[in-house]
């Protein structure tokens, strides 16, 4: 039986910035065992991965000028020697300038058990399958979110790495 999974990104844009870069938060939800914080730890074939992203920003909401101009989801081999780079078909997911949040939602991982706490949010890509019966090994992901407020230079939130370990990791 295949599972869902989301991974939740979160910036703060009050968070500190440092050469323009400002760390990404970030978990990982299993929605297939209610919606309960989880580890990207056996993924198996045909499991589905969404990637949401959450303004943390205490106050914002969904007309709060904070644009997501761009960004990147990357995957590369873990294991030295490991041929496969990624679980999913894809090796990188680009993110194109999708403007301002798309709604407001709750997440497992900023809202806790209160599903009424809700973030302005922006689905980023996904539901993609996990491949990797034919791609098995451990995964790092990189991601960087390029966003900006009210038109101003963007800043590039991060996480780097992310393990993701794969099935028969």
């Amino acid at each position: 039986m295949a599972n869902n999974f989301c991974w939740d990104f979160g910036f703060d844009w009050n968070a500190v910035v440092t050469n323009n870069q400002a760390y990404l938060q970030n978990g990982f939800v299993n929605l297939s065992g209610g919606a309960l914080p989880g580890t990207a730890v056996d993924l198996q074939p045909n499991d589905t991965v969404s990637f949401y992203l959450y303004n943390v920003t205490s106050g914002a909401t969904p007309t709060s000028p904070y644009t997501v101009t761009g960004g990147t989801i990357t995957f590369v081999a873990a294991d030295q020697g490991q041929t496969q780079t990624t679980p999913f078909a894809e090796t990188s997911i680009s993110i194109g300038n999708i403007g301002m949040a798309q709604g407001s939602g709750s997440s497992s991982i900023f809202s806790g058990d209160d599903s009424s706490i809700t973030f302005p949010n922006w689905g980023l890509a996904g539901p993609l399958a996990v491949v990797s019966q034919a791609n098995p090994g451990d995964y790092m992901m990189t991601v960087t979110l390029n966003i900006s407020n009210n038109g101003g230079t963007p800043v590039s939130f991060v996480v780097d790495p992310e393990m993701v370990v794969g099935a028969f990791g």
